[in-house]
């Protein structure tokens, strides 16, 4: 084969019909939910958004879960219960969506990120140790892609040194830290639902926790016209019972949806695992790893062309990728400019934000799909392969 039979140059490509990197999981019970709702004439925040509130609590394991607008709305929310002040830091790592980041700054607080861990793309606790000061307020410890941190050493340096954390799970809905429930370890865990998620309500997110002076708390910031009697500033956070209906079919089917994205990572890692110069997934023996992304690792020494290219290329085949994140956060325009950070510390972020790209693992891919995302694959790290 060569460089010509790639589709980027005019080869036939694998897909003619294009596989989506991501795609929800309708069925009849979310069309069934709506309308029952729509039919109820009550259709903003009312009983289904109690209801898929308990449901949620429930399965994570928590007293509490407080639905919202977004998962940013819950993160937000979250530094604010906990009453993260002005000039404080949180400490996020480096290679997080840009959301994240805005949080902590809408709150006043500053960001500092973190360098990465090689394996998992989760925060290195190395670099957390050495990024704690007595101006770390809160952690943030993301679990990327639906591979949770390592929670048992951040409780710990939570523990020594007495901040908050916060479990961002917008990933990672019905992951497991040894045997438990993600969301269910910090002071708080935050969820998004939007359409690309594990499950979806189509926008919204879900904070939990076990604080019932947290979960007091963020319901009045929820819900700026329930605050007026209050000093609060608060805010316009809420869902309605057309969103929570979706939620509450999704939130039936989780275990089901994760257990095919686990299916079909494992058909991929079976097929990719040994192709010279690409990682696929690590994934740590005490966690469930719900693959809400596939994320491959392409060594830069061992290609011709860039990971952009090889992403081009895969596309050209028909199977739609991502790269999630680039640039690193601490390269986002924004917070280089404002802060200036010192490049060298972000080293393992730096590189992984050029070598990773997420290929389509979601539930909606059949066997054949799977295959031909395999031989797209295949066929283009062959060509560029030095």
């Amino acid at each position: 084969m060569d460089i010509e039979d790639l589709a980027l140059f005019g080869g036939e490509p694998v897909r003619k019909t294009p596989i989506s990197l991501s795609k929800p999981f309708i069925t009849q019970e979310e069309i069934d939910n709506v309308i029952e709702v729509l039919r109820s004439n009550w259709i903003v925040q009312g009983p289904r958004v109690e209801e898929f509130e308990n449901n949620f609590a429930e399965y994570v394991g928590t007293e509490y879960a407080i639905a919202v607008s977004s998962g940013s709305a819950a993160l937000h929310l979250a530094l604010l219960s906990i009453g993260v002040k002005p000039n404080t830091e949180v400490l996020i790592p480096d290679i997080t969506c840009i959301s994240v980041p805005n949080a902590v700054s809408y709150v006043g607080a500053f960001p500092r990120f973190v360098d990465v861990n090689m394996n998992t793309y989760n925060i290195s606790l190395e670099a957390l140790e050495r990024n704690i000061s007595n101006k770390t307020s809160a952690v943030i410890p993301i679990h990327l892609y639906g591979h949770p941190a390592s929670l048992d050493e951040i409780l710990d340096l939570s523990n020594k040194y007495g901040f908050f954390v916060i479990e961002d799970c917008a990933q990672a809905h019905g992951a497991e830290y040894k045997g438990k429930k993600v969301g269910s370890f910090g002071d708080i865990g935050i969820f998004s639902t939007y359409a690309t998620k594990n499950m979806t309500t189509g926008e919204g997110g879900i904070l939990v926790t076990n604080r019932r002076e947290i979960a007091k708390k963020v319901r009045f910031l929820r819900d700026q016209d329930k605050s007026s009697n209050i000093p609060i500033l608060a805010y316009n956070y809420k869902i309605t019972d057309i969103e929570a209906a979706i939620g509450l079919a999704q939130l039936n089917k989780l275990d089901k949806l994760n257990a095919q994205r686990i299916s079909n990572a494992m058909l991929l890692s079976s097929h990719l695992k040994d192709i010279d110069g690409v990682k696929i997934p690590f994934i740590s023996n005490y966690v469930k790893h719900v693959f809400h992304r596939y994320t491959l690792f392409f060594e830069p020494q061992r290609f011709k062309g860039s990971r952009d290219e090889l992403a081009s290329a895969l596309e050209a085949e028909g199977i739609k990728n991502g790269i999630l994140y680039t640039p690193p956060a601490h390269r986002y325009p924004y917070y280089h400019k404002k802060y200036n950070f010192n490049d060298k510390q972000f080293e393992n972020a730096d590189l992984i934000s050029k070598s990773i790209l997420s290929i389509p693992v979601h539930p909606n891919l059949e066997k054949q799909d799977l295959i031909d995302i395999v031989n797209a694959t295949k066929k283009v790290t062959m060509q560029y392969c030095k």
